[in-house]
């Protein structure tokens, strides 16, 4: 997938701008306040239809005007495609893909994989497990395409248990039949958005590894995932302490590349992942705890176990790597997953993401950004990144970047 070209108006402080795009790098190079960063916002916005950045959302709509617009033209599939997006000052969105209005903005996320490498990105490592359970969610959604709608009937399936639980009174006896309902459906989905992470984790690991040895990262890095409970299933089907313990075994991942299951649900580009095995046994087991959690559950007022408390923990020689790493090594480990996760997409999917970096030489040392670039590059993924001097272009392998410098909202190629 590539940008060929971009246009936007009324981003921040960006009035009209227009810049076409290599397949490649692409660096954009300006002061503080020029505006090279709302370049980089514009693409997210036209992928995800939200800003990476935080603050308020009105504050993406330069002063003074009634909407944002962002228009790209991009190449899939060797395929063209225009996209646009409009966000008003009341909160409206739209998407338009060839000029059809999409009703989900997942449809445009899927065709435009976005990928942010910033500031922020070190949070993967160092804070709490809603961005890396974001960042599982990102990786499989990609390359699954059944957990779109998975996630869709787990999150309605979710959302009915919590309201049963607020709804009910203490002092009236509980619909135990609707909860059960509910509790079934629930378990359901659980389980199977619970192996497409398994499987999908067990092809990311290898792709780390080799980018981390790429890199000649100091340390051993283990991806541990918990699926959001407290049991596992034996083989005779019965519940058993552990799900919160245990981890993937990247080690016992199926032979071949990426370690992803080799079937035509998920090598058929018409058909891959639209189906989704379910493991009856945990199905049923996670029936039964939920409903053995139901009286716990109903004082605190929802639903403390399922797919939606699932964890990443990233370890480093066995310990925790917030607690083990320099904050210097968890910056690179965090470029590193995200650029693992864009190696991944292409290995299984054959699509590309687009990476936005944002600064990267305030981000990370001389000898980590050649390594990134030179990943990147290596990857064939394109990249438009930021910086306050051309002095970051030579990080790049020679004929692979084109830098462009911004003044005041106004773009201009190298002189």
């Amino acid at each position: 997938m590539i940008l060929e070209r971009l246009q936007i108006a009324n981003v921040r402080n960006l009035e009209r701008v227009e810049l076409d795009l290599t397949d490649r790098g692409n660096l954009l190079v300006g002061a503080n306040g020029s505006g090279k960063t709302s370049v980089l916002e514009a693409v997210h916005l036209l992928s995800m239809g939200r800003s990476f950045r935080p603050g308020r959302a009105s504050g993406l709509i330069r002063y003074g005007a009634s909407e944002c617009t962002v228009f790209g033209v991009a190449r899939v599939d060797g395929f063209q495609y225009s996209i646009g997006f409009t966000r008003g000052r009341d909160g409206a969105r739209e998407f338009r893909v060839n000029g059809e209005s999409q009703r989900l903005a997942s449809e445009v996320a899927r065709l435009l994989p976005v990928q942010v490498l910033g500031p922020r990105t070190v949070d993967l490592i160092q804070e709490g497990p809603d961005l890396r359970r974001r960042f599982l969610n990102w990786g499989v959604f990609h390359v699954k395409p059944a957990f779109r709608a998975e996630w869709a009937a787990a999150e309605r399936s979710l959302r009915s248990r919590n309201r049963l639980l607020r709804e009910i009174d203490g002092a009236r006896i509980a619909d135990s039949a609707e909860f059960a309902s509910w509790e079934w459906q629930l378990a359901q989905h659980s389980a199977r958005l619970d192996a497409m992470r398994r499987d999908y984790l067990r092809g990311f690991q290898p792709v780390l590894d080799r980018i981390l040895v790429d890199l000649q990262f100091p340390t051993t890095i283990s991806i541990e995932y918990h699926p959001g409970w407290t049991v596992e299933v034996d083989e005779a089907g019965t519940m058993v302490p552990g799900g919160v313990g245990r981890a993937v075994d990247a080690a016992a991942a199926p032979e071949g590349e990426t370690g992803l299951s080799d079937t035509p649900d998920y090598r058929d580009p018409d058909t891959r992942g639209r189906t989704v095995p379910l493991d009856g046994r945990l199905a049923e087991a996670l029936t039964r705890l939920f409903a053995d959690c139901r009286g716990a559950d109903l004082q605190r007022g929802y639903t403390t176990m399922g797919y939606h408390r699932a964890e990443l923990r990233v370890r480093a020689d066995g310990h925790p790597a917030a607690d083990y790493l320099s904050r210097g090594q968890m910056k690179v480990l965090a470029w590193a997953m995200m650029v693992a996760q864009g190696q991944l997409l292409h290995e299984v999917a054959g699509r590309s993401s687009i990476y936005l970096a944002d600064e990267m030489g305030a981000e990370l040392d001389e000898s980590n950004i050649r390594g990134i670039c030179h990943l990147l590059t290596q990857a064939n993924v394109q990249c438009i990144a930021t910086g306050l001097d051309d002095g970051l272009a030579r990080s790049w392998p020679e004929g692979s970047i084109r830098t462009s410098h911004i003044e005041g909202g106004i773009i201009s190629p190298s002189r």
